[in-house]
């Protein structure tokens, strides 16, 4: 089990079992580097990684009708290709998007992660 985990700027670290694990959060969270895997007790250096954050669609959830309403809007692209879009969201660390008249407005992440209660009802004629 993951105990004893904390964030500090970029710099990051961990507890699995007998491991410790350190290293630096880049590319607005999609990776971590030169992360150093020691064993807790003796100190002896196991393994230096570098990590990618995989994304799945268990990372996204639908809203129909919702948005944040003209606010948190950063970028605006052709939303013919969801995929598309859902790759430009996760490579650039951004919240989410929301789909107006076949466009998507990309949301920026703001100083705390959007929650369902931060949304706007836009009605039901606005899917």
């Amino acid at each position: 089990a993951i105990k004893d985990g904390a964030l500090d700027g970029k710099a990051i670290s961990w507890k699995i079992g007998d491991f410790t694990c350190r290293g630096r959060v880049e590319d607005k969270g999609r990776t971590i580097s030169d992360l150093k895997v020691t064993m807790t007790r003796s100190g002896v250096l196991f393994g230096i990684f570098d990590g990618l954050r995989l994304f799945d669609p268990s990372c996204w959830t639908r809203h129909p009708s919702y948005d944040l309403k003209g606010r948190a809007d950063v970028e605006q692209m052709d939303a013919r290709d969801l995929d598309a879009v859902k790759r430009r969201v996760e490579k650039m660390g951004y919240a989410g998007f929301s789909l107006w008249k076949g466009q998507a407005y990309i949301k920026g992440a703001g100083r705390k992660p959007f929650t369902p209660q931060d949304l706007d009802y836009g009605g039901d004629e606005n899917p």
